[in-house]
């Protein structure tokens, strides 16, 4: 035995300490729960936490690729016809229309952002 695994077994000894694997730490087994730490218990803890995060982000992704592998961007440019949809559409009953228009784009402040006018050429506030 050398000098290192000697000192090392006569610490364990003294401070009562039995070995455990990280397996044993995280399954949380009966030998493990008697002569548990608490800087161990906090590591567990931390440990479940990470793990459940990175199960999070890949759920969300696998959510985001799914949700838009049917999704056609559509390049939305001045001067094209479009349809708005009315704030309150859920709650419009089924038979009324859900959408306000046509309308034909301005200009545009920022993706996703367009200023409408109506068929006569009127500017619309908060379009």
């Amino acid at each position: 035995m050398s000098p290192e695994e000697l000192e090392h077994k006569s610490a364990r000894v003294l401070n009562n300490i039995e070995p455990s694997s990280p397996e044993e730490l995280k399954h949380k087994s009966a030998r493990v729960l008697n002569n548990i730490e608490p800087s161990i218990e906090a590591d567990l803890t931390e440990l479940d936490i990470l793990q459940a995060s990175e199960n999070i982000e890949a759920y969300q992704e696998e959510t985001r690729k799914w949700r838009n592998k049917k999704v056609a961007n559509r390049e939305i440019a001045e001067g094209d016809w479009v349809l708005r949809r009315k704030p309150n559409a859920e709650t419009i009953g089924k038979l009324q229309s859900k959408w306000d228009g046509p309308y034909i784009v301005l200009y545009s402040n920022r993706p996703g952002s367009y200023h409408l006018a109506d068929i006569e050429g009127n500017k619309l506030q908060h379009s």
